[in-house]
């Protein structure tokens, strides 16, 4: 059974709100053109793991997805996707990447060639060795009995070519996506959590999740004042709308909206964080009326936290 649900990274959404509110000949625009590329890409591969998962006996297992925690250091680590059974537990890294792909066990890396290109990524090996070992030192610091952990990168594309240096630990480590329940059924681990153990575990593993932060203006350094503010028209996506009588108003196609502002509302959260205040709303909403603004965030049905309201982040 699925216990933690996979969403649309904030990641993802926070670059699909930087590129809606920057000027389309910002310098920084590139970037994260291509970063939300790669985002993409990497989620699509998540999701498309969902198909091979669904083979697998639904009773068997307590399937987790996107699931982030944080070590007795407050070090903090994520997986793509665990499952937990009776037996062990797998970690799973799924890697979206199209072209010859190069193992190299000896230097440790990842090297793409594509379109005569060649690109070196991390070691994906590496980096499921060491979340094995996370997830170890996590089940261990909450006392629960040790169990085998598992860990397998799996290719999505199916059309990547695969080549190495070392055959017998990419044939033990490296699954294409389609074969994924096969290798899954050929694990063997003798039993180690009861049914009622099982359940308190999965439990508190979807309690210790904590999302990230992805502050894309940091990131890319980019100044608040490059932002574009106001509220996109609904229709045309012109920016911004003029507020009229108790409706938003394109000043291009006329469109009319009650509700045009609740995306805009998002992308706030998505750029600055859950928590605005009414000038922040008024600012960032292009509205001259200070009373205007508190009366959006009191119909949201927000909660309030002294003097700022908080905004829910919609995946």
């Amino acid at each position: 059974m699925i216990r933690k649900q996979r969403s649309v990274p904030i990641r993802i959404r926070a670059l699909e709100a930087a590129k809606r509110r920057l000027p389309l000949n910002h310098p920084k625009m590139p970037q994260i053109t291509k970063e939300l590329a790669i985002s993409w890409a990497g989620y699509r591969g998540e999701q498309s793991l969902d198909y091979h998962l669904s083979f697998l006996p639904e009773d068997k297992y307590h399937i987790l997805h996107d699931l982030r925690l944080a070590d007795h250091k407050n070090r903090h680590f994520q997986l793509d996707t665990l499952l937990l059974c009776p037996q062990y537990a797998l970690i799973l890294e799924v890697k979206n990447i199209l072209g010859s792909l190069y193992f190299d066990q000896e230097f440790h890396q990842l090297v793409r060639t594509k379109d005569g290109l060649e690109e070196a990524f991390k070691d994906p090996i590496t980096q499921v060795n060491r979340l094995q070992d996370q997830l170890t030192t996590w089940l261990t610091h909450h006392h629960y009995p040790q169990i085998s952990i598992h860990s397998f990168v799996v290719l999505a594309n199916a059309s990547s070519l695969i080549k190495t240096n070392h055959k017998n630990i990419i044939q033990r480590k490296v699954v294409r996506a389609e074969n994924l329940p096969t290798k899954i059924n050929q694990l063997y681990s003798p039993e180690v959590f009861t049914p009622t153990t099982l359940e308190v575990l999965a439990t508190e593993l979807v309690q210790k999740h904590t999302p990230p932060q992805y502050n894309v203006l940091n990131l890319f350094q980019i100044p608040v004042t490059d932002i574009r503010t106001g509220v996109h028209c609904p229709s045309c996506f012109t920016l911004p709308m003029n507020r009229e009588h108790g409706y938003w108003l394109c000043p291009h196609c006329y469109t009319r909206s009650k509700e045009a502002h609740l995306p805009s509302m998002q992308d706030y959260a998505f750029l600055y964080g859950t928590s605005i205040t009414i000038q922040q709303a008024q600012h960032f909403l292009n509205i001259p009326s200070r009373h205007l603004a508190r009366r959006i965030l009191v119909l949201l049905g927000l909660h309030r936290l002294g003097n700022a309201y908080i905004l829910p982040l919609v995946p």
